[in-house]
């Protein structure tokens, strides 16, 4: 039986599984797609856009060498994961990640042969459409069984915080995304971890990179033709910044067939991070996590122990916001690229032994109604992010008619998302990233079932106001959302555990 952890990164891919003789995990190498290194770059080219097969497709080390041709895609997971997206002309980003998914999945199978269970790696804030798509993908490769586990919970699981109760804090700024999130883990041998409480951002190493770039061709714009180039050099100085004060690099300009010197300190990085509001948005999640868990019991002042995890956390000046803003805390940050897919297979270890981690939502879920004294839409919360599955007891909800001789039951239920007031937006325009700060709180409502969807007859026809049906939900095993609908003038059970959504 061979069992793979996956964490497929905006920037990077890793794979791994257990070395039993060793008992500990062991990141693995592809060299088809890795060359010889442990990570493989998250990036594909095809030289056929309209081969809707995706034959003529490469990913990783070897499609880096055609970083310049209009077949070259990156940020793939990103374009998945927002609702914001860069104009695809010819390929959607959905096709792309099952590509990358198929031509990774076949270098595994070549090497490791038969692979039985898939553990994979997801963001925090990862949405309903992103999860649909993953499990879609998988099931079109054929893997019969895979596991899905929140990034911040292998990290705790990587890091090996063993003492009962032990709180751990995850700060995962990877490239494309800020995940921060509060865990308790068990007692070793004793199962369920507890996730407290999440926040997310759409923020990573890309955005710096990219704001760098803007930067430099406000002070260059002759060379803005290359672009893409000054975007990679852009990246090395960044990651080199990390462990030094200034750094160079330099592009050749086939205009004057000489090479461009460019040269960044930290300083100057440190400046773009500010004008950009990048620590603002930073200390602003902070702030969510730490008011979250304020709620359910948790003070800052108990969180002991920290995880950096991705390069953009290992940025002096985004540990020195971290460390500022938790004084007294221990710093763990060994294995800052490598952590999420370790912890990943080792959490499958670890339930191989009988032990589990606590299965959650990882949004929140609601009832769509029209309120006619605000003449507006607002939202009934059916299940909160966090509420453990397969749920215990169901949610009653009494529903009245909205119209006169209503002849059916229409239900509009969907994923809700509250924003805090200056929390962060990041978005493209045209091929520019952007940041923005939103002011005022915001509530956002993704429909999983089709607006004005009829679900339920009803016999005899209901009066506008009249309480009519008894609506029960809950939650399976398999995370789907089960509807029991009860007319309550006639008594007749109109629906019994329907399937009404697939929850994550």
């Amino acid at each position: 039986m061979t069992t793979i952890a996956i964490d497929f990164g905006n920037t990077n891919t890793a794979i791994a599984r257990w070395n039993h003789l060793k008992r500990q995990p062991e990141v693995l190498k592809l060299p088809e797609v890795a060359g010889g290194d442990l990570l493989i770059p998250s990036v594909l080219y095809t030289s056929d856009v309209s081969d809707h097969q995706g034959n003529k497709v490469i990913i990783g080390q070897p499609a880096q060498r055609f970083a310049k041709h209009s077949g070259y895609f990156d940020q793939i997971k990103r374009q998945l994961t927002t609702p914001h997206r860069v104009g695809f002309t010819a390929i959607m980003p959905e096709t792309l990640g099952a590509w990358f998914w198929s031509k990774l999945l076949t270098a595994l199978r070549a090497k490791y042969h038969q692979i039985t269970k898939l553990v994979v790696t997801i963001p925090v804030q990862a949405s309903d459409r992103y999860l649909a798509w993953l499990e879609q993908t998988l099931q079109q490769e054929s893997i019969k069984q895979w596991q899905f586990i929140d990034e911040p919970t292998a990290v705790a699981i990587a890091y090996g915080v063993y003492a009962p109760k032990q709180l751990l804090l995850v700060i995962d700024c990877g490239g494309g995304t800020l995940d921060i999130a509060l865990v308790r883990l068990p007692e070793l041998g004793q199962g369920r971890a507890e996730v407290i409480a999440k926040t997310g951002q759409l923020l990573g190493g890309m955005d710096i990179d990219q704001w760098l770039v803007q930067d430099y061709l406000q002070q260059y714009p002759q060379y803005q033709p290359q672009r893409d180039v000054i975007l990679r050099v852009m990246e090395e100085l960044k990651i080199a910044l990390s462990s030094q004060h200034q750094a160079e690099s330099g592009f050749y300009d086939p205009l004057t067939g000489g090479m461009v010197l460019v040269s960044l300190t930290r300083e100057k990085l440190e400046a773009t991070l500010t004008a950009r509001g990048f620590y603002q948005m930073c200390r602003s999640a902070l702030e969510m996590l730490v008011n979250t868990a304020f709620h359910r019991g948790v003070l800052k002042g108990d969180l002991q122990n920290i995880a950096l995890v991705g390069g953009t956390a290992l940025i002096p000046s985004v540990q020195s916001l971290i460390r500022g803003y938790f004084p007294r805390a221990q710093i763990y940050d060994t294995q800052p690229l490598t952590a999420v897919v370790e912890g990943a297979i080792t959490a499958d270890y670890w339930q191989s032994l009988g032990n589990d981690w606590q299965d959650h939502l990882f949004h929140d879920y609601a009832i769509r109604y029209w309120d006619n004294d605000r003449q507006d839409w607002a939202y009934h919360s059916l299940f909160q992010k966090g509420q453990t599955y397969p749920t215990q007891q169901s949610v009653s909800l009494t529903l009245q008619a909205s119209q006169p001789q209503q002849t059916a039951i229409e239900l509009v239920i969907g994923e809700l998302e509250q924003r805090p007031s200056n929390s962060a937006e990041i978005f493209y325009e045209g091929d520019r990233l952007v940041s923005r700060m939103v002011g005022q709180p915001q509530t956002v409502f993704i429909a999983l079932t089709e607006p004005e969807l009829a679900i339920a007859p009803l016999d005899p026809p209901a009066e506008m106001g009249e309480d009519r049906v008894i609506a029960e939900f809950r939650i399976s095993h398999q995370r789907l959302l089960l509807l029991t609908l009860t007319d309550l003038m006639t008594g007749k059970k109109l629906i019994a555990d329907r399937v009404v959504a697939q929850l994550y």
